[in-house]
Formats: C-alpha cells, sequence, structure tokens
C-alpha cells in the first residue's frame, strides 16, 4: 500500500463535518457569537463572530457559508481568499469562519494557532480594561472613578471610558451638547484623580466636526492616553481636519473591514493607533494584512477588543511575529468564569489552535437575549 493510500483515511477525518453559530448570554448586557467548525475526526475550530444586535442575521450567513464548507478539506479552505464583505453582517461571519478554520487546521496539526500561521510563538500583549459595560446606570463621576480603581486593584494599569452620553452630532452652541459634553468632561477628570492609571477616552463617533475638535482640545489639555473615534471612520475628511488641529493621540478604525479602507483611513487621518477587530476584517488573515498596513504606515496597533475569549486568543495567535501597542478587555467587576484574564495579565491556554473549547450545553445554560425588532446600526 502506498503512502498515499495509508495518508486517506487521515484526510477524511480531516474534512468539514459540520459548522455551526452558537450564541452565548454572557451577562444582562453581553451575548457572545461563537462559530464552531467541526471535522469528522471530533476536532473543533473556534471563532467569534459577535456584532451586537445583530447575531442572529450573522449566524444566517454562517449557517449558509457553512453549508458549503461541508466535506471540504480546512487546510483548502484557508488558504482560499474570503469574499469581500457587502455589509458589517457578511464581515463578521467570514471572519469568525476564518478564524475557525485556522484554528481548526492548527488543531488538527496539534500545534498552536500562532506556530501555524505565523511561525511565531504567540505573546501576550500589555491589556488595558474597557469599562463602559462595567460601569452600570449609576453615571457620576465617582462611579467611574471607583470602576476605575476596581480595575486597578485587578491589576490593570490602563483604562477606557466612553463618558460623553447622550451627545448627538450636534454643535456645541446646543445647550444640551454642551450640557452632555460638560458631564462627559467631569467624568474624565474624575477617573484621571485615579493615581497610577492612564485613561483612554471613547468618543463613540458622536460628536459633529466643530464639535468633535473642541472636544479633543479640553481632552488634550488634559492629558488623557489617547481620543478614541472622534468621527465616523469613514469621514475621512473630518479625520484629516482633526488631525491638523491636535498633536494628542488620535485612535480609531474598529469598523474598518478591508484592508484598502485600513490603507485609506490611515493616509487620511494620521492617527497614532490603528485598532482592527478580527471579528470584522476579515478573521485570523485580514488581521494580519492590517499590521503590515499599519507597518508601513508607522501606526501603532492596539485592536478593538470588547470582546470574549475566542476573539481574545485569536487576536494574540494571529499577531505572532508583531508587536502590539496593547489590547482591550471588557473588564467586569466580578471576573467571569469563562475569562482567560488572571491579575490584569492574559493567560495563553496550552494545545494546538486557540487551546480553548467551548463547554458542552453552554448556550443552553446561557441563553442569548431576543433582538429588537429594528436594531440600531452602531457598534458599541
Amino acid at each position: 500500500m502506498s503512502v498515499v493510500q495509508e495518508c486517506e483515511p487521515i484526510r477524511e477525518l480531516r474534512r468539514i463535518r459540520s459548522v455551526t453559530p452558537v450564541v452565548v448570554g454572557v451577562d444582562p448586557a453581553i451575548d457572545w457569537l461563537i462559530v464552531q467548525v467541526e471535522d469528522r475526526e471530533g476536532n473543533v475550530g473556534l471563532g467569534e463572530g459577535t456584532l451586537e444586535r445583530h447575531n442572529t442575521a450573522v449566524s444566517s450567513v454562517v449557517f449558509d457559508a457553512g453549508s458549503a464548507l461541508v466535506g471540504r478539506d480546512p487546510r483548502r479552505e484557508v488558504a482560499r481568499r474570503a469574499p469581500v464583505p457587502g455589509s458589517m453582517v457578511e464581515a463578521a461571519a467570514h471572519s469568525a469562519l476564518n478564524q475557525a478554520l485556522w484554528d481548526l487546521t492548527a488543531r488538527q496539526n496539534r500545534v498552536p494557532l500562532a506556530i501555524m500561521r505565523a511561525g511565531h510563538k504567540a505573546r501576550a500583549p500589555r491589556l488595558y480594561a474597557n469599562l463602559n459595560r462595567a460601569i452600570g446606570p449609576d453615571r457620576s463621576p465617582a462611579s467611574f472613578a471607583a470602576a476605575a480603581r476596581s480595575a486597578k486593584a485587578q491589576g490593570f494599569q490602563v483604562v477606557k471610558i466612553a463618558p460623553f452620553d447622550g451627545v448627538e452630532r450636534r454643535p456645541m452652541s446646543d445647550p444640551t451638547t454642551r450640557r452632555f459634553v460638560t458631564e462627559g468632561l467631569n467624568r474624565t477628570a474624575a477617573v484621571l484623580e485615579v493615581s497610577d492609571v492612564e485613561v483612554r477616552v471613547d468618543l463613540h463617533w458622536r460628536f459633529e466636526l466643530s464639535a468633535a475638535v473642541q472636544v479633543v482640545h479640553e481632552l488634550s489639555r488634559l492629558k488623557v492616553g489617547w481620543i478614541e473615534a472622534p468621527v465616523r471612520e469613514g469621514a475621512l475628511a473630518e479625520w484629516t481636519a482633526i488631525r491638523a488641529r491636535t498633536e494628542a493621540r488620535l485612535a480609531g478604525g474598529e469598523t474598518l473591514t478591508r484592508p484598502r479602507e485600513f490603507a485609506a483611513f490611515l493616509d487620511a487621518s494620521g492617527v497614532d493607533v490603528v485598532m482592527p477587530d478580527i471579528k470584522y476584517c476579515g478573521g485570523v488573515d485580514g488581521f494580519r494584512e492590517v499590521l503590515e498596513i499599519a507597518e508601513r504606515y508607522g501606526a501603532a496597533v492596539a485592536p478593538h477588543n470588547p470582546s470574549g475569549p475566542v476573539a481574545t486568543l485569536a487576536t494574540v495567535h494571529a499577531a505572532a511575529g508583531h508587536r502590539l501597542d496593547s489590547l482591550e478587555i471588557p473588564w467586569r467587576s466580578q471576573p467571569n468564569a469563562v475569562d482567560v484574564i488572571e491579575n490584569g495579565q492574559l493567560e495563553l491556554p496550552s494545545g494546538g489552535g486557540l487551546g480553548l473549547r467551548l463547554a458542552d450545553g453552554l448556550a443552553a445554560r446561557f441563553p442569548a437575549r431576543p433582538e429588537p425588532d429594528h436594531a440600531p446600526t452602531d457598534l458599541i
């Protein structure tokens, strides 16, 4: 019997048996959409495609695309270029599939994903705590500061806040906008009083240009660590105008889905930090393309990652061989049992692929929230 004939049963076992999206309700405010790609031997690759309030639509695209993968060799599928996404929903679905295919391929070869894809070991980056969802309904400056102190006590030296509630892209001449901006600056100042903690501020695209320029100026005076997403990523002329008026450290790029979009964004915006999200930018392969683009522009990379452990670990493995500025973690005051964070540090599991396994019956034990009929399009 030839070597080829002897290997044929192994090849058959490695073919894809099923592709399944699973939505897990993590807490009252968060659901995770995890894609499982299983081979005929029982190996399972994981990818995350969470798109808040649109997980049902993403799951539908995963089902459709996944049906075409059944019976195929995952090693060949990761070598194919994913279709160009026409929407964020499609981008999330195909990014999750790419992650899962790479995870499965690495598991089949009994090596970490980073070694399989990049030939380098994954290294844990510096983490920072996104406090947005942990602060709760009490939006007082004291509440913001208390969350920062709690995160610091858990080992985080850098935090991020989104303090400008209620702002709706109106000029500063609008009295309501002025009030909301004052409240946001007061919250920021309170967090800055927490000693030995760097504070980054996310503006969540809430500002029209003239107001954005003024708020960026005020935050710059406060010496925050960076100012994120003052305007939409696609508003390139507005980014150019903001960059011309400030030397503050600017960050953005989380909603971009194609390498050429990142290149255009970096060219026009002059941002100091670009923030690709592995859930939307094309998975492992797209993320690595963005890393190379950022290097050409001299921009630091701090991935957008208000995500679960699958996307967190996929990001770290995909970044192997490159240096990340830092990695975002959605901090909660009570650590979650499925977290991979200990004392503000990322714990990298051993084993093939990402080293993670989705527990049996997880979705049944932690059901997802119903999605609204008319879901907003903003990413949070």
